[in-house]
């Protein structure tokens, strides 16, 4: 199976915008996936990583979140991370049509995404049978000073779509310098987000951590250990805030924040170690 035959989708919502969404039907269908991207990305991003989970018969949808890629929406701006969450949720109702009772549907977020799989799934635990966090964006690598966040929460209230830098490094996503140059080349990545959507990160962090002990889902958790944009000592903390008994917590000693884009042979490593744990919960 190609990844190029993941076909290409909108999803149109009264008084939403517009969603845009990549999807796969398995033919001998082991389980079903929806992934979740980070911030300024896309879905497009994933196509390698779907064909090793295509490969092993998962059913997948992968959408751009409002706001990023070919979907509708300001870039970078949301009223509430809640609104993300909504997103989710119908890609979770588009992945649930039709699904035999006995296929399990897992969630995949990875570093804004995760963010947002672990607020959803806090909310619509009934949709999902599985959680995969790939490098949660959990805290920030290097705080933001207290000036400049005071800063931007004042501008936040007069302006909160005004649109300033998300400060994303794109040296810090791989070591791989030919991932590096795809996002910086893709036309699709944007690096901006607005003043509103800043404070309502900041909110949506400290949500998760407050819904962490609610959530009952297995859960696997993997991240880099050098990574230079989330803050890994805030992902071990949200770790050790669940409280379900099927959870695992992986770290990737020496890989940057983009573990499934990564050189290789950790890639494979990092994928293989995803792909056990799906099957190991599908046989379960």
């Amino acid at each position: 199976m190609r990844t190029a035959d993941l076909s290409e989708n909108t999803l149109e919502r009264p008084q939403e915008p517009p969603l845009f969404y990549r999807s796969h039907t398995a033919g001998d269908e082991k389980a079903r996936m929806v992934i979740v991207h980070g911030l300024g990305e896309h879905s497009g991003r994933y196509l390698d990583l779907a064909r090793p989970l295509i490969a092993q018969g998962f059913s997948l949808w992968i959408p751009d979140l409002r706001g990023h890629g070919k979907s509708g929406g300001a870039r970078g701006h949301v009223d509430s991370f809640d609104d993300y969450a909504r997103d989710v949720q119908k890609i979770l109702d588009q992945a649930h049509t039709g699904k035999p009772a006995a296929i399990p549907l897992f969630l995949l977020g990875h570093s804004m995404g995760g963010l947002v799989a672990v607020l959803t799934a806090a909310q619509h635990q009934d949709l999902v049978d599985g959680l995969v966090l790939s490098s949660p964006a959990l805290g920030v690598a290097v705080p933001l000073p207290a000036i400049k966040k005071a800063l931007v929460t004042c501008l936040a209230r007069l302006f909160p779509r005004l649109g300033i830098k998300n400060e994303l490094d794109p040296k810090n996503v791989s070591r791989d310098p030919v991932i590096v140059q795809k996002y910086i080349d893709d036309p699709l990545v944007h690096d901006r987000v607005t003043t509103r959507w800043f404070i309502q990160f900041l909110r949506a962090m400290d949500s998760a951590f407050d819904r962490a002990g609610t959530l009952k889902l297995p859960t696997l958790v993997q991240a880099a250990g050098e990574d230079r944009l989330v803050s890994i000592k805030s992902v071990e903390a949200f770790f050790e805030k669940l409280n379900m008994p099927d959870r695992t917590l992986m770290i990737y000693d020496n890989l940057y924040h983009e573990i499934y884009n990564e050189t290789e042979p950790a890639r494979q490593e990092v994928i293989a170690a995803l792909t056990t744990w799906l099957t190991d919960r599908i046989a379960g």
